[in-house]
């Protein structure tokens, strides 16, 4: 199964808004004051699944000078945690937006839900989540970001981020069972 999340965008995001507003984002869904923001990787390149070009971990400046969307030349940006293992790649659809692809770890998979609807958000697009379903399983059918972000969200509780991840999926029935909650 794919855990794939899209967003619908009509032009390039700043990857520095990007990350600034999935952290919002992340933080609102699952009940917390705040989460960390990830550390974003560029031209990190794998074969049979093994990293052979670790890419270059993306500066401040760097972030905000850099655009992912549709007509970014190498626009394969990453997001990874703090351990630099891989969270989320990113990547430009060729029907005008872009792809969250997580690793299957509940707090990748949140972290990338959040970056497709903050994404979306932030262009005023549409999310898309055709492979896990979360969307229909809470009620919105049209790819209302601000909908999903309201009809999902965690009431705030102390917790660790991990722990939030975890909680945050479980409250969809379909998912139950899932070797990830």
């Amino acid at each position: 199964m794919s855990l794939d999340f899209q967003a619908r965008i009509r032009r390039p995001l700043p990857l520095g808004g990007l990350v600034a507003g999935a952290r919002r984002v992340e933080a609102d869904l699952l009940g917390l004051p705040d989460v960390p923001a990830p550390a974003m990787v560029a031209g990190r390149r794998r074969e049979a699944g093994r990293v052979t070009d670790p890419g270059r971990l993306l500066s401040e400046d760097d972030l905000h000078s850099t655009l992912v969307g549709t007509g970014i030349p190498d626009p394969l940006v990453e997001a990874v945690d703090d351990e630099n293992r891989p969270l989320v790649v990113i990547m430009p659809t060729a029907v005008g937006g872009l792809v969250f692809s997580p690793v299957r770890r509940a707090d990748a998979v949140v972290t990338g839900l959040a970056m497709a609807l903050a994404a979306a958000l932030g262009d005023g697009g549409r999310f898309v989540d055709d492979d896990l379903q979360l969307a229909a399983a809470a009620g919105i059918g049209d790819g209302d970001p601000a909908a999903f972000i309201a009809a999902t969200r965690l009431t705030p509780r102390p917790r660790t981020v991990a722990e939030a991840a975890v909680a945050y999926l479980r409250q969809f029935e379909h998912l139950r069972g899932w070797h990830l909650i």
